[in-house]
């Protein structure tokens, strides 16, 4: 069948991926359920009373789509996200002046910290000079080659 994800699912906890305690804090990668259809058929209940009919296959079939988890979900507790985007944040102060200034020539790393900072969502709660230290970044890739960070 069709593998989707469902990111309005909470689910249940998990271990983080960095220290192994169980959490569903911060979810980096959402789950991966097989969807699946199950008929359900009206059947009669034995003291319901029957109609005669000619034809006894006039039942009523009810197509239910379900759902089963395929892949569980990939969370990090909040003292482990907390500590790495410290970190993060640490690492574009100490960078962002030589990222804007030579952006080519830095051009695989700013790619790789900002699809990082990405995966992560340090872009919750930000102070407004990180966050535009950020988009600075984020320009000067841009403007150095032209393309975005995507690509």
């Amino acid at each position: 069948m069709r593998v989707v994800q469902r990111p309005e699912i909470k689910g249940g906890n998990v271990s983080c991926v960095s220290c192994k305690k169980s959490t569903r804090s911060h979810r980096l990668e959402n789950p991966e359920y097989e969807e699946y259809e199950e008929v359900w058929e009206e059947e009669k209940e034995e003291y319901q009373a029957r109609k005669k009919t000619t034809d006894e296959d006039l039942t009523e079939e009810e197509v239910v789509i379900r759902y089963r988890l395929l892949t569980e979900q990939v969370c990090m507790c909040h003292g482990c996200w907390l500590e790495k985007r410290n970190k993060a944040i640490s690492f574009l102060e100490d960078n962002k002046d030589t990222w804007i200034r030579e952006g080519v020539s830095h051009l695989f790393r700013i790619t790789r910290f900002i699809k990082s900072w990405d995966y992560y969502g340090f872009d919750t709660d930000l102070e407004e000079n990180h966050q535009e230290d950020l988009k600075n970044v984020r320009r000067a890739l841009k403007n150095s080659t032209g393309i975005s960070e995507e690509e």
